[in-house]
């Protein structure tokens, strides 16, 4: 008896032969799509990556297929760290959207768009705060802009209102300002302040920083009635609901004066 992921294996293999040996026939392309689907459910980014492109180079797709194909290409992208690559494909997948007369499923474009999102976080993630004033005010900046412009490409995905990938951007919406809140109250206090001072310079950034998280938690909110409105319990607005739950808890140790750098537990 396979386990599962032997049985995986052989429906892959399966998948490989229908592609390679009937390229003609409409049921090779649902393989090899459907290929490049199971091979990013199991994490083999690259490998998913390329019999994407392969599936892609095909000449009898639909726009539904290239949308698919280069929303996935575009995921694989990402998970591989290639950032730039990941955002062309992703790009890509918005232009075929763009001259498709009409597509009833919106699932790939929200998740090309929400994507198109991520791929903005990660820039905004590998920013590093350095030391002293002035750099981490200019590192700040830098953060603050990504953190703009990831909201606003997660904004069209929401906007689509597909409920997984809606109630994804809601969650990420949300949270980019708890962790731009992070990224500034984490930053070290100038080294040259006396205890007094530096306690209060440790208020005065959480204090400037407390809108952040009353959007981050009102954004939150919103993501669970969203999640509601669907009909729909996905893992995302569960999330929200975990992080409204966690920060009400930091917003009431910030109100006794307890300014710690990260949200409780």
């Amino acid at each position: 008896t396979h386990d599962k992921r032997g049985d995986l294996d052989a429906e892959m293999a399966a998948l490989r032969e229908l592609v390679t040996s009937y390229p003609q026939v409409r049921e090779s392309v649902d393989a090899h799509l459907h290929l490049g689907a199971l091979l990013l459910h199991t994490r083999r980014w690259a490998e998913a990556e390329r019999t994407l492109a392969d599936a892609l180079a095909r000449t009898s797709l639909t726009w539904a297929d290239r949308l698919e194909a280069a929303a996935r290409r575009g995921y694989a992208l990402l998970e591989l760290g290639q950032l730039d690559r990941a955002e062309a494909a992703l790009d890509d997948a918005v232009a075929v959207w763009k001259k498709t007369p009409y597509i009833e499923d919106r699932y790939f474009i929200a998740m090309a768009q929400y994507y198109r999102g991520e791929v903005v976080h990660r820039r905004f993630a590998a920013v590093p705060v350095r030391p002293g004033v002035d750099a981490a005010r200019a590192d700040l900046l830098a953060r603050e802009q990504l953190a703009t412009a990831a909201y606003d490409r997660w904004k069209l995905a929401l906007e689509l209102k597909q409920a997984y990938w809606a109630t994804a951007a809601g969650y990420q919406m949300s949270q980019i300002f708890v962790e731009f809140w992070q990224a500034t109250v984490s930053t070290p206090v100038p080294a040259d302040l006396a205890p007094a001072a530096a306690a209060a310079y440790r208020k005065e950034v959480h204090d400037r920083m407390r809108p952040h998280l009353d959007k981050a938690l009102d954004g939150h909110q919103m993501n669970v009635e969203l999640g509601r409105a669907f009909g729909v319990d996905t893992v995302w607005a569960k999330a929200s609901a975990q992080q409204v739950a966690a920060i009400m808890t930091q917003l009431a140790r910030e109100a006794r004066g307890d300014f710690v750098a990260a949200l409780a537990p």
